[in-house]
């Protein structure tokens, strides 16, 4: 008999082959979070007062924030239209749910300067010199961390100086397609391809590896290397990933056209500007003759 837990765990096993382990990891923390509001052991479906019921439990929460309880609705109404694809069920209680969670107005995130950049660099450089050429590979072609991780020299063309982004790595250590099964070649400058010079002398496979020739965790890496940085430097945190938020910023800053930009991030010119509009320059109205 199906129930919304096998459902659920379905859904899963479908999400599990494409996503990275960060947002598999979200889809499991929401299954688990209103499997323990509704009880869905033997539910075969929930109703819309349920839903309401499991949206009322999220207003009441302090401990996670509003991005939080909204992602979970906007998850669970992507598992429902998913179940009524596959002809499951045929109604979606949680549909548009997700749009009563009112997010907060934030500031925009502040990429690092020039001159901060110049600090981690030189940091990693004196104090942390192995991975110095990841953190400027990092910075000067605003790759995703997960993707770098897993780059392998197979993917480099000295001749042409490509380098083919197509796989990337999550929270765990395997690698998978790169993010929304896109990948893209890069056309590398010289500053870059000194960094991967200095790389060669390594034995690995791996073009970033760590000191024992295996892939970098992400999570190790933040905590025991990056972090560390920030504690030497005296400048305000940031993630490893604002490596990437810092690159777009800076080119969209020097008034790089978007879809350019886009062809180095693997983003979609409607996302840059879904995140970034702030900082495009807003053209001036041409006028016609």
């Amino acid at each position: 008999m199906l129930t919304i837990k096998i459902l659920f765990a379905k859904f899963l096993s479908i999400k599990e082959k494409y996503v990275d382990d960060t947002t598999l990891d979200r889809y499991v923390q929401t299954f688990r979070d209103i499997d323990q509001v509704l009880e869905l052991e033997d539910k075969l479906i929930i109703t819309s007062e349920q839903a309401y019921q499991y949206l009322g439990s999220l207003h009441k929460r302090n401990d996670i924030s509003a991005d939080t309880k909204k992602r979970r609705l906007h998850i669970l109404n992507q598992a429902y239209h998913w179940f009524i694809q596959e002809n499951y069920l045929s109604q979606n209680p949680f549909d548009g749910l997700d749009k009563l969670i009112k997010l907060p107005k934030r500031p925009p995130p502040s990429p690092f300067t020039v001159t901060e950049i110049g600090m981690i660099i030189n940091y990693f450089q004196s104090v942390n010199r192995h991975y110095a050429g990841l953190i400027k590979f990092l910075f000067w072609t605003g790759c995703r961390p997960g993707e770098a991780l897993v780059l392998t020299w197979d993917k480099y063309d000295w001749q042409e100086n490509l380098l083919l982004i197509d796989t990337q790595i999550g929270c765990g250590k395997v690698a998978k397609p790169a993010k929304c099964g896109k990948y893209r070649y890069l056309s590398l400058n010289e500053k870059v391809i000194d960094v991967l010079r200095e790389q060669k002398n390594s034995t690995s496979n791996l073009i970033f590896p760590n000191t024992k020739g295996e892939i970098i965790h992400e999570k190790s890496f933040s905590r025991y290397h990056w972090r560390g940085c920030f504690d030497c430097i005296c400048i305000p945190y940031r993630s490893l990933r604002f490596t990437r938020h810092t690159f777009i910023s800076h080119l969209i800053r020097k008034g790089i056209d978007p879809v350019t930009i886009a062809k180095f991030t693997g983003h979609s010119p409607k996302v840059l500007f879904e995140h970034y509009a702030g900082l495009f320059e807003q053209p001036v109205l041409p006028t016609i003759e």
